[in-house]
């Protein structure tokens, strides 16, 4: 693959990061979009990321789809998702950085990828009035203690990041109450997807990961994610593909020899059915 063409930034490349060794940054959003107005263009992190919406209008374009910015939106990000800010009025609220290491090296038994903000259900949650009051005064409290870095500030720090987390968790709305089992099945399958769809297309090979018959793992999804197990795969890819293509010198053979197709053309045509338009063209967009 040719030369990654999106910015990808760390958290030390924003101002006030060296607080925290650079593994946490934390500021008022209207402040950040003054100081870094580098992020209005699409870009990566390879950090989490937390932004929460107190005012404001615009717009929030991550990995391709387009969110609207109101009060009370909150949105959470994982390393690599592609995004960027625009038409962005009024806007005011917190956004909030920090590294894997920062969280699990403090809880050592706790891994970020297991809140479910962080997960396919997550993502975005628009906070109700009942949450804001206690969801607010953590951020003020995050803002307070990092603007005053004083003895045993980053294990403060810490604890009101994973109550945040936790309790934004609880949060996603669901009717459906899943044994803790299951809940732990379908996450090892979203993190087997993600270290495997280059080259691994079959449901059944997720199957056999996670020592499950292909049936009993498609019900599940089917049941609790409301997708097959081959539509999680091929979202994966398709999202893949889109990122690649916005780098416009990556060649439709390159992208489709990574992404684990036989051919170009096969790669072409899978792109095509489901996304209704050619890869070409997509870049060209």
């Amino acid at each position: 693959m040719s030369k990654e063409l999106i910015p990808v930034y760390s958290i030390a490349d924003f101002k006030l990061a060296e607080k925290q060794g650079n593994h946490f940054y934390i500021n008022h959003f209207s402040e950040h979009l003054k100081q870094h107005d580098f992020i209005a263009a699409p870009h990566r992190h390879d950090f989490y990321l937390i932004v929460y919406f107190t005012k404001g209008t615009g717009k929030h374009l991550v990995d391709f789809i387009s969110h609207d910015v109101k009060p009370g939106s909150i949105f959470f990000l994982t390393p690599g998702q592609v995004h960027n800010f625009s038409q962005i009025n009024n806007g005011a609220g917190t956004i909030l950085f920090f590294s894997k290491e920062f969280l699990e090296s403090y809880f050592q038994k706790k891994r970020v990828n297991n809140y479910a903000v962080f997960s396919s259900a997550g993502g975005k949650l628009n906070i109700k009035k009942a949450d804001k009051v206690w969801m607010e005064n953590i951020f003020i409290e995050l803002i307070n203690e990092y603007s005053n870095l004083q003895e045993n500030s980053i294990n403060i720090i810490s604890d009101y990041l994973d109550i945040l987390l936790a309790k934004s968790s609880r949060l996603i709305e669901t009717n459906k109450t899943i044994h803790p089992d299951t809940h732990w099945q379908l996450k090892e399958l979203e993190n087997l997807i993600e270290q495997h769809f280059t080259t691994e297309h079959s449901p059944s090979f997720y199957a056999e990961k996670l020592h499950l018959s292909p049936k009993y793992l498609n019900e599940l999804c089917k049941k609790y994610l409301d997708k097959t197990t081959t539509h999680l795969i091929r979202s994966r890819l398709i999202l893949e593909a889109k990122r690649l293509l916005i780098n416009k010198k990556n060649t439709i053979t390159d992208m489709a020899d990574h992404l684990g197709f036989e051919d170009a053309s096969y790669f072409i045509r899978f792109f095509k059915k489901h996304e209704g338009i050619s890869p070409k063209k997509f870049g060209e967009g």
